[in-house]
């Protein structure tokens, strides 16, 4: 379904979003119809049975049942949770744009980039290739050394010594919504100039998510090397964990399962 000019071929990957192109050097990233459909049609289906969450939990403390109410509340949670996560999407797949065009790049991003998380905030700019006056990439990491996650992130740094988050994808995920790196190799190219690696820094998450600066610089290959094994180890003693509460879960119903078919028979003989 994506289309581009043929200066940027070769910068394309197969599993691109929808992309159409508009005059000789204009390249437009949009979300498909079908994402905008698929969200739309789950918040529609999924908003009743959300809005009933509240209703139901005050009939039931009202009517003085304590006790098994902390199960819906915590379904109402994670319910919310999920609500939440689908608007997000569903307002990045009707808003986030990016337009190449011939003479400037204008685009409605979240803003900031999105950073790590989802957000409802979005803006809008029209920005001259003149204007810009280096493209920048770096892998951002996130999350500690025990469950790193990381971001390959894209700025444009303006003549003016304004710097604009463009976007931030998975290092891992091969289909992004919106392929920034390959946009930046686009812009770059438009203004002129190779992007800039910046390499690989530490982030803190909580200090990110709070908008701060804080970063240590890592060496390319052996501390991710390092990062990924110890990533790796922490994901099997999860899993391992895991697997031993379900065993352990499963074994205690089987055992309460057991002991009330013998009290039920030894009750059934004594009634006899």
């Amino acid at each position: 379904m994506a289309e581009t000019t043929a200066a940027d071929t070769n910068l394309q990957q197969p599993n691109t979003p929808l992309s159409t192109v508009s005059g000789a050097d204009q390249t437009y990233y949009e979300c498909g119809a079908g994402r905008k459909l698929f969200f739309s049609f789950a918040f529609i289906l999924l908003l009743p049975f959300y809005i009933s969450l509240p209703a139901m939990l005050f009939q039931r403390i009202s009517s003085g049942l304590w006790v098994d109410t902390w199960q819906l509340s915590l379904l109402a949670v994670l319910f919310t949770i999920l609500m939440a996560l689908i608007v997000f999407e569903l307002i990045f797949s009707l808003r986030a744009k990016v337009d190449i065009g011939e003479k400037s790049v204008a685009f409605t991003l979240p803003s900031g980039g999105g950073g790590t998380v989802p957000v409802i905030f979005y803006e809008s700019r029209d920005i001259l290739y003149e204007d810009i006056q280096s493209v920048e990439q770096r892998c951002e990491i996130l999350g500690g050394r025990y469950a790193p996650m990381m971001m390959c992130t894209v700025r444009l740094i303006l003549k003016d010594g304004e710097t604009i988050m463009l976007g931030r994808t998975n290092e891992k995920d091969d289909d992004p919504k919106f392929p920034f790196p390959i946009i930046a190799q686009q812009i770059a190219k438009r203004v002129g100039e190779e992007v800039v690696d910046r390499g690989n820094v530490m982030m803190s998450f909580p200090r990110r998510i709070l908008g701060l600066s804080d970063q240590n610089k890592l060496e390319p290959e052996q501390e991710i090397a390092q990062l990924n094994s110890q990533h790796n180890v922490f994901l099997v003693l999860l899993s391992t964990l895991l697997v031993i509460l379900l065993l352990l879960g499963i074994a205690g119903d089987f055992i309460k399962e057991t002991t009330n078919n013998g009290e039920r028979a030894r009750n059934s003989v004594v009634l006899q």
